[in-house]
């Protein structure tokens, strides 16, 4: 993509950012008296496009998927190569082959799967059965060693997962473009071992659910899974971690269920690709655009789902990640 085409995306990603939602949004949502209210506020946003015609608020999943083929319409056509759509799309595809795994040995519901990617659902499945189909490697090499950790019968679900997740982040590492993109992926394994970390207890716990990729240290990890606040602490002194494990430590010692450390974990790359939301050079607008709009699609999911279930308005907000900040 030449520069002034470079120049062209990024003025139209900016053209397009002041249709996202804001938190503000979200949380008049949250406020609403019921799940129908609060999708009359969605719906006013233009969020889902034409799908928000006769759509009832059970149908806020069929208004994600509409935005999300929306976003990969236009990555197919604007962004500076495919391997950037391959990228985007990775967290989708990597979730449905897992689904597709798992629908071999259990059964799985539709609802379960994510709108397709790069790689439609349905190869997926016929890989997963045996079937022979022209697939990515990177997607075909986890899906083969979690079949065979279910043929061996040693497949539990944290397991799997963790086939899944390790494979996506390592693809990432290696696909993601320029510095801001592979250092917003190390951020996010960093908020995951975290949070592991948090579950675990030692260092056995840690290194069976470490992901690679991440600045953080096993050692360092270690003393946070063994409550070591103050030396942990002393280990992140000056990094961009401190603050977050700061809050996660007080947060378990009052026995909380760490509902607000795994809100943040789920935030904290956001929050850092964030700060670079005024810089004009290169695909960092485009970057920073597309996250906005999956934290979006998350937030959409968080608020409908929570208050189809009538859950407290605090309950929402206190899920609500990170998001647009205009």
């Amino acid at each position: 993509m030449t520069m002034k085409n470079t120049v062209f995306v990024n003025g139209l990603v900016k053209s397009r950012e002041k249709y996202l939602i804001g938190r503000d949004k979200f949380i008049q949502m949250a406020d609403a008296a019921n799940d129908v209210e609060a999708f009359r506020l969605l719906s006013e946003t233009g969020f889902g496009g034409e799908a928000v015609s006769g759509a009832a608020p059970s149908d806020y999943e069929t208004l994600i998927s509409a935005e999300w083929k929306a976003l990969m319409g236009f990555l197919k056509q604007y962004a500076p190569n495919e391997n950037f759509v391959r990228a985007v799309a990775a967290r989708n595809d990597f979730h449905n082959a897992e689904c597709a795994v798992r629908s071999v040995y259990a059964e799985v519901a539709v609802t379960a799967f994510m709108p397709d990617g790069v790689v439609d659902k349905s190869l997926l499945l016929s890989a997963a059965h045996g079937e022979k189909t022209e697939m990515p490697q990177y997607l075909l090499s986890p899906m083969k060693q979690a079949l065979e950790l279910f043929e061996a019968g040693e497949a539990s679900g944290v397991d799997v997962s963790l086939i899944f997740l390790r494979a996506y982040y390592s693809f990432m590492l290696k696909t993601a473009a320029g510095s801001v993109w592979k250092e917003n992926v190390a951020f996010e394994i960093d908020a995951k071992n975290v949070c592991a970390a948090l579950r675990s207890n030692g260092e056995k716990g840690v290194e069976k659910q470490y992901i690679d990729g991440g600045k953080i240290s096993v050692k360092t990890l270690s003393l946070i899974a063994s409550g070591e606040k103050d030396k942990a602490l002393d280990k992140l002194l000056r990094t961009p971690y401190y603050d977050f494990v700061k809050s996660a430590f007080e947060e378990k010692a009052a026995s909380l269920a760490l509902v607000d450390t795994e809100r943040r974990a789920e935030s904290f790359a956001m929050e850092k690709l964030k700060e670079k939301r005024f810089e004009t050079e290169g695909s960092v607008p485009l970057l920073v655009y597309v996250n906005y709009k999956l934290c979006e699609m998350k937030n959409v999911r968080v608020v409908m789902a929570l208050k189809r279930c009538r859950a407290d308005k605090d309950k929402i907000i206190a899920r609500l990640v990170d998001c647009y900040a205009g």
